[in-house]
């Protein structure tokens, strides 16, 4: 029984010790802790924080902080952007300045179109709502006819019928009818232009040809 016990109470320790270290990796750090963990951190430290930062960040526990801190955690994300090696890091840097709507966050999102880093284009074109308006579109094309990797097409595509207007559908249809294009990409960009236009067509690239050819909405704005 004693033997039992004890064995017991080692297994309860062994519990509280990994909730406490838990506790500590998660819950009890603060913005300006995690702060100073990304500034004089290494490599691991900082991807610790800005994992955490960002999880803040989302979460809306970053609209609370005073101006001070603020102001250092936007100097901070806006230089190690330009920095970062890490294209995983980047696109989360990106993603913490949008979401504690910080004063560098439009140009970060900007600049995440043009990076050679796949997971930051993504990033990019997956916020393209929080772009003005009139940026939207010329981004979101250059994307999908000029990207080098189908995912961030194909991401682009998908954008198109979350953002877009029947006027849109012009460079959709030229995807669709390209067959040296992605053929997941051409089907996302049919998809859009279902979305976006209405028009009660299948999925074959000489039929959107000819509706093009006939339709006001295939006229660029």
């Amino acid at each position: 029984m004693a033997q039992r016990n004890l064995t017991t109470q080692g297994a309860l320790w062994c519990s509280l010790a990994l909730l406490g270290v838990s506790l500590l990796s998660s819950g009890c750090a603060t913005p300006r802790s995690l702060i100073n963990q990304a500034e004089s951190g290494g490599r691991h430290d900082r991807a610790e924080a800005l994992e955490a930062l960002s999880s803040l960040a989302r979460h809306g526990r970053l609209d609370s902080i005073d101006e001070e801190l603020r102001a250092r955690l936007d100097s901070y994300v806006s230089q190690r952007f330009s920095l970062e090696l890490n294209p995983t890091l980047r696109a989360q840097l990106i993603a913490i300045a949008l979401e504690a709507n910080l004063p560098s966050a439009p140009e970060l999102l900007r600049g995440g179109f043009d990076d050679p880093g796949l997971a930051v284009r993504l990033q990019a074109v997956e916020r393209v709502d929080d772009l003005p308006p009139s940026e939207r579109r010329d981004r979101l094309r250059r994307r999908l006819m000029e990207d080098e990797d189908p995912l961030v097409q194909i991401a682009a595509a998908r954008a198109y019928r979350v953002v877009g207007t029947e006027g849109w559908v012009r460079e959709l249809v030229d995807v669709i009818v390209d067959p040296n294009n992605d053929e997941n990409v051409r089907f996302q960009a049919y998809l859009s232009a279902i979305e976006l236009s209405g028009a009660d067509l299948m999925f074959l690239p000489e039929d959107w040809r000819a509706w093009c050819n006939h339709d006001v909405p295939c006229v660029a704005e």
